[in-house]
């Protein structure tokens, strides 16, 4: 009996779990099961055909809010081609409310909860005709029994399993996650109850024993993995298992590898400080989820964070450099009203972290927010991804506005093109969200949200907004040169030189450099002139109009200003 793993994934570059850990937990179905993943992306004539290329006996589906919409109307037409195949949902997006689920979409099955082991006992089932299926904790399925109303069983509820049950997912290695993100799991569950959050719904915090962790970690950096994320929810909620994995990854560094955890900033304490002072730069990304700044906020939707000690926390590790940090903002929480939303935003954005995302709540299946959506005025898209429209507090418009300005921050602050450029823009303004509010009005005026934007469009728009045009040039080609070696900067920044300038330029790169040969001096450094004085600025002076020339190194990074 052939069966069929698949999913639409968001992106090319994401990979899913879920089927990876499905097919390990069922060793004795190995030859049975593939796995096939598309992307939202394709088109659904596409996939269909690949499927049924495939010719499954039974396909399960990985169902989340990215992809439902899409996975349900496949499956209808899927039905139509392949009438005897059974259909399988699982994921959280189909783990509450299955009937709705059953109503929508001509599927068989629907696991809920964590899977391994209903799906392993599916397949005993339908493979080796083992059991029956009201037997099966864990499933909602159709049935043709006259005294079913409405023909839905929903069985008995899963317990929850512990992590040493769960199989390596990655036995084969690496070779169909090239170029793509690999997720990995030490933890289930989480502490805290949040309420517009699943994870910690029930069964506590469950940890892989460490010393099984170790052992699949040094596969990860035996094969170079370039970047793999961890999805534990709230890593270091238990400071042992986090401490334990942070320091083996340190101690056994390939100086390629990357590894991202979801952390609770206010967590952190000196000793953790301490050892993660000893990683690699860039070798450990931190997302921290700040959500609001505002205490009422954080308390009206049960989150359990110190703002004081989160606030403290992020400012040491953006000190210490040398751990890439990502924070989280989400709008439209019950009672938050865009004043607080800018304040919240202006909080953050001072921290300085590398990445800034202000999301959009989404009132999940299952959440408590979801039940509570009535009583707090929540307004929200019926259809997934069950975004929040409008509250009491705050309109659609005043949402709308949001997501403009986060387009903003995800287009010019999220590319880290623009370090100095934004630095100096938004001094310019009363805060931070006054200037994004301002570039996101200027990108809505002029139509530039309709389309997508070259590397260089971006520069030039950038340039347009402002009037002090002089040092914003400046500070562009400044920002250009500093992160790379650029070989056909556009005119209208960088004008072409004439011989003798360049040759003068030229002269004092090989004085600067004389062991340098030519080939070798132009890849790696580059001479440029400026008519404001950037150098002094970025250090703690005035702007002030005064020719400087700055060599870039991009051997050693940073920059030099020639006397």
């Amino acid at each position: 009996m052939k069966v069929l793993l698949t999913t639409m994934n968001a992106k090319f570059i994401h990979s899913c779990l879920a089927l990876y850990a499905l097919k390990a937990f069922c060793p004795m179905f190995e030859s049975h099961i593939s796995i096939r993943e598309f992307t939202v992306n394709q088109e659904r004539d596409f996939i269909l055909r690949e499927i049924v290329q495939e010719n499954p006996a039974l396909i399960g589906f990985s169902c989340y809010i990215w992809n439902i919409t899409q996975t349900i109307a496949l499956v209808k037409t899927l039905k139509n081609v392949l009438p005897d195949v059974i259909v399988v949902f699982g994921g959280p997006e189909v783990s509450f409310q299955p009937e709705e689920i059953f109503s929508a979409c001509p599927l068989d099955v629907i696991v809920q909860g964590e899977g391994e082991q209903t799906f392993l006992e599916l397949l005993l089932h339908y493979v080796d005709g083992h059991g029956s299926l009201d037997q099966i904790w864990g499933a909602a399925y159709r049935s043709n029994a006259a005294d079913i109303a409405g023909g839905i069983v929903v069985n008995n509820v899963r317990e929850v399993m512990e992590p040493s049950r769960i199989h390596f997912p990655y036995q084969n290695g690496l070779e169909a996650f090239e170029n793509r993100l690999i997720y990995y799991e030490t933890a289930r569950g989480c502490p805290f109850h949040c309420q517009y959050c699943l994870s910690g719904d029930r069964g506590g915090v469950r940890l892989l024993p460490l010393e099984r962790a170790y052992t699949e970690l040094a596969l990860f950096l035996e094969w170079r993995a370039r970047q793999v994320k961890f999805v534990d929810r709230t890593f270091n909620c238990v400071k042992k298992h986090a401490m334990g994995i942070w320091q083996y990854l340190i101690e056994h560094d390939n100086g390629i590898s990357r590894f991202h955890f979801e952390i609770a900033g206010d967590l952190l304490d000196d000793e953790e400080f301490e050892l993660l002072a000893h990683a690699r730069p860039g070798f450990f990304q931190f997302e921290i989820g700040v959500q609001s700044t505002n205490p009422l906020i954080i308390q009206r939707v049960q989150r359990a964070t110190n703002l004081d000690n989160l606030f403290e926390n992020i400012t040491t590790l953006r000190k210490m450099g040398n751990i890439h940090l990502h924070l989280d903002l989400i709008a439209g929480l019950p009672g938050e009203d865009y004043a607080s939303c800018k304040t919240s935003f202006n909080d953050v954005y001072r921290l300085g972290a590398d990445q800034i995302q202000l999301g959009f709540l989404k009132l999940l299946k299952g959440a408590g927010l979801r039940d509570r959506a009535e009583q707090y005025g929540l307004v929200y898209d019926a259809a997934p991804p069950y975004e929040v429209l409008l509250t009491r507090q705050i309109s659609f418009e005043e949402l709308s506005r949001l997501k403009m300005i986060e387009e903003m921050t995800a287009v010019f602050y999220n590319s880290s093109l623009f370090v100095y450029t934004l630095r100096y823009l938004t001094e310019q303004f009363s805060t931070p969200f006054d200037f994004y509010e301002a570039l996101s009005a200027y990108w809505v005026r002029n139509g530039y949200h309709r389309f997508s934007h070259s590397k260089f469009a971006l520069f030039e728009i950038l340039a347009a907004f402002d009037n002090q045009k002089e040092i914003v040039l400046n500070l562009l080609k400044f920002d250009l040169f500093l992160h790379e070696r650029e070989k056909s900067p556009p005119e209208w920044l960088v004008p072409h030189m004439n011989p003798e300038k360049k040759q003068r330029l030229k002269a004092i790169l090989y004085a600067r450099y004389p062991d340098k040969a030519g080939k070798d001096l132009a890849s790696s450094y580059h001479i440029e002139e400026f008519s404001f004085d950037i150098s002094a600025w970025i250090c703690g002076g005035k702007m002030q109009k005064r020719g400087i020339t700055l060599i870039f190194d991009y051997e050693n990074g940073g920059f030099t200003e020639c006397a």
